[in-house]
C-alpha cells in the first residue's frame, strides 16, 4: 500500500510540474514592457513594439507575441487596420500552444477587431464568440473587452440597442469584479446612450453616474462626452430645453479642444427648437461630416444635419429646401437600415451560444464521470483499507484466542533444544513469548492493534535470512533431515519450507500467520497447497509427524 501511495504521489507531482512548465516561456523584455503599458499608455506601447524588428527575434513565441502586441497597440491608438496578416500569424501560433490561453483569447479578440475595421462584422462576431469560449472564467478584463466589442457590433452594424445595452451591462459586472473604475465609467456611459434609445433604464441617471466617475478619474474627455450626451438627451424634451442649452454652452466654453460635430448639432437643434434659425444655421455650417473616417458615424451626422435643415425649411416655408433635406434624411435612414439588415450578427451569436452550451453540457457530463469515478476509487480504497484493518484485527484476535486455549509455555521446550550458537532463533522465540504473554491482557481494539504492530516489528527485525537459515538447519538436524528431503521436490518453494519449519517447531497456525504475514484464513489454504504439492492423501501435520517421528501441534487451525 505504501508503494502504491508513493507512486500516486509521484504521478501527481510530475503532472503538476509538467503543467506548471507549460507556459513558462521567457519573452523578450521589450515586449513584456510594451504589454505592461498597453492599458495605461498605448502610444508608448506602440512605439516600443514598432522599434522591435520582427526578424531580429529568434523564437517563434517572441515573434507571435510581437504580432499580437502590434495589432493591439495599433487598435488602441486608433490606427485603422488595412490587413490581418500580423494577427493571423499570432493566432496560428497560440492555437498550437495550450499554455498560452490568455494570449490566445487576446488574439481572437483582436482578430475580431481587425475584421470589424475591415468591414466584416459577421466574421468579427465569430471571433469574439470564439474568444469568449476560450477565455478562462476569471479572465475578467478580456471577458469585459469581448462584451464591449460585441456591443459595438450591435450598435454600429445591427442597430440593436437592446442587445448593445445588455452587452455593456455584462462588461460592467466584469470590471466591477476587477475594480477597474475607468472601464466601469465607459460601460456606464454607453449604457446611458443605449437606454436613451431603448428606455430600458433611466438614461439621465446612468449618464449622471458616468459623469461622477469621470470627475473622480479627472478625465476631461469623458466629462465632455457625458455632458454632451445629456445635452442631446434633454434637448428632446421641452421642459428640459433650458438645461440642455446650459450644458451645451458649458461644453462649448469649458471643453473647447473636445468639441465635435455632435455638440455642434446639439446646439443647432436647440436653436431650431427656440426658432433662432440664424444661430442654428451658423452651427450647422461648422459641421463637416466628411472629416469622419467611419462610414457609420458619417451617416449618423448626415441624418441629424438633414433632420434639422428640414425642420428649419418647413418653418420658413421653403418647401424646396424642406423636400431636399427630408429626402436626404430618408435616404440616409434607408442606407443605415440596409446596412444593418444585410448582416447576420445576431444569428451567428445565437449559433455560437448553442455550441458553447453544448460544450458546457459535455464538459459537465465529463466532470460528472470524473467525480463519480473518483468517488468509486475512493470507496474502493476505503474498502481495501477496511479489509486490511479487519484482517489485522481478526489475525490478532485469532492469536489471542489460541493463546488463551493453549497457553504460551509450549515454546519453552523449543528454547531448550536450541544450541547456544543458534542465537537468532533464541532471541526471536524469547521475544515472541514475552509478546504472547502480553496478548493475554489485551482487551480493547487499540490494544489489539498495538500488539499487532509490536509483533510485526519483532518479525521484521528478527526474521532475516540468518534466522531462516538457522531455523531450517535446526529442523533438518533435529527432525531426520526433513528439510533436505523436501527441498528435493521442485514444486516446494522457499516459503513452503519455512512454513514446514515453523510447524515442526511447534508454532501454532495463528503464530505462523503473524510470522509469515498471512491471514488466519490463508493458513488453511497454504497447508492444503503444500499437501497437494507433496501428493498427500492425509493432513500435512500427520505427514510431518510420520516423517519426523514427533508429535506436532499447530493449534486449532490445523484441525479445520
Amino acid at each position: 500500500m505504501k508503494q502504491l501511495l508513493t507512486v500516486i504521489l509521484l504521478i501527481v507531482v510530475l503532472g503538476a510540474t509538467v503543467s506548471g512548465c507549460g507556459g513558462s516561456h521567457r519573452y523578450d523584455s521589450r515586449l513584456t514592457a510594451a504589454d505592461s503599458l498597453m492599458r495605461s499608455n498605448p502610444d508608448s506601447a506602440l512605439a516600443i513594439v514598432e522599434a522591435v524588428v520582427r526578424d531580429s527575434l529568434t523564437g517563434e513565441g517572441d515573434r507571435a507575441y510581437r504580432d499580437l502586441l502590434l495589432t493591439q497597440a495599433r487598435y488602441r491608438c486608433y490606427v485603422t487596420a488595412t490587413s490581418d496578416s500580423d494577427i493571423n500569424r499570432a493566432l496560428a501560433y497560440y492555437r498550437t500552444h495550450s499554455g498560452e490561453r490568455e494570449k490566445l483569447t487576446r488574439a481572437y479578440i483582436y482578430k475580431g477587431a481587425v475584421m470589424e475595421e475591415l468591414g466584416h462584422p459577421d466574421s468579427a462576431m465569430l471571433y469574439y464568440k470564439t474568444a469568449e469560449a476560450t477565455a478562462a472564467p476569471d479572465n475578467y478584463f478580456n471577458l469585459g473587452q469581448i462584451n464591449i466589442r460585441i456591443a459595438s457590433l450591435y450598435r454600429n452594424f445591427y442597430a440593436d440597442f437592446h442587445k448593445c445595452y445588455e452587452k455593456y451591462s455584462n462588461a460592467l459586472k466584469y470590471y466591477e469584479y476587477l475594480g477597474d473604475k475607468r472601464m466601469q465609467q465607459r460601460c456606464t456611459f454607453n449604457m446611458g446612450i443605449c437606454a436613451g434609445i431603448t428606455h430600458t433604464e433611466n438614461p439621465k441617471k446612468l449618464l449622471e453616474r458616468a459623469l461622477v466617475m469621470a470627475i473622480e478619474l479627472k478625465d476631461s474627455a469623458a466629462q465632455y462626452e457625458c455632458k454632451e450626451s445629456m445635452c442631446c438627451l434633454l434637448s428632446r424634451n421641452d421642459s428640459s430645453l433650458h438645461d440642455s442649452k446650459a450644458l451645451a454652452l458649458d461644453c462649448l466654453n469649458k471643453y473647447k479642444r473636445f468639441v465635435n460635430e455632435d455638440l455642434l448639432l446639439d446646439i443647432a437643434y436647440i436653436y431650431t427648437r427656440e426658432h433662432k434659425f440664424d444661430s442654428a444655421m451658423h452651427f450647422i455650417g461648422l459641421v463637416d461630416e466628411q472629416q469622419c473616417l467611419d462610414s457609420n458615424r458619417r451617416e449618423q451626422i448626415q441624418y441629424r444635419k438633414n433632420e434639422i435643415l428640414s425642420s428649419i425649411a418647413e418653418h420658413n416655408g421653403d418647401m424646396s429646401l424642406y423636400k431636399t433635406a427630408n429626402d436626404s434624411a430618408i435616404h440616409v435612414t434607408e442606407q443605415i437600415y440596409n446596412s444593418k439588415t444585410r448582416y447576420v450578427i445576431q444569428s451567428i451569436e445565437s449559433q455560437q451560444e448553442r455550441k458553447l452550451t453544448q460544450k458546457k453540457d459535455k464538459d459537465n457530463n465529463t466532470l460528472k464521470v470524473i467525480i463519480w469515478g473518483s468517488l468509486a476509487v475512493f470507496v474502493l480504497i476505503l474498502m481495501i483499507l477496511t479489509h486490511f484493518f479487519l484482517r489485522k484485527l481478526n489475525r490478532t484476535e485469532a492469536l489471542i484466542k489460541e493463546i488463551q486455549e493453549n497457553g504460551v509455555n509450549a515454546h519453552k521446550d523449543l528454547i531448550k533444544q536450541i544450541s547456544g550458537k543458534d542465537s537468532e532463533i533464541a532471541h526471536f522465540i524469547t521475544s515472541l513469548v514475552e509478546l504472547l504473554r502480553m496478548a493475554l491482557q489485551t482487551k480493547t481494539v487499540s490494544q489489539k492493534l498495538s500488539l499487532d504492530s509490536q509483533l510485526k516489528s519483532l518479525v521484521s527485525q528478527t526474521t532475516n535470512d540468518d534466522f531462516w537459515h538457522e531455523l531450517l538447519v535446526h529442523i533438518d538436524n533435529s527432525y531426520n533431515k526433513i528439510i533436505s528431503r523436501l527441498s528435493q521436490n521442485p514444486r516446494i518453494k522457499k516459503s513452503d519450507l519455512r512454513f514446514i519449519g515453523l510447524a515442526c517447531c511447534g508454532f501454532s497456525y495463528a503464530e505462523i500467520a503473524f510470522i509469515m504475514d498471512y491471514s488466519p484464513k490463508y493458513i488453511s489454504n497454504k497447508r492444503k497447497s503444500i499437501a497437494k504439492k507433496l501428493g498427500l492423501n492425509e493432513p500435512l501435520l500427520s505427514y510431518l509427524e510420520q516423517e519426523t517421528g514427533s508429535t506436532l501441534d499447530s493449534g486449532d487451525c490445523q484441525k479445520q
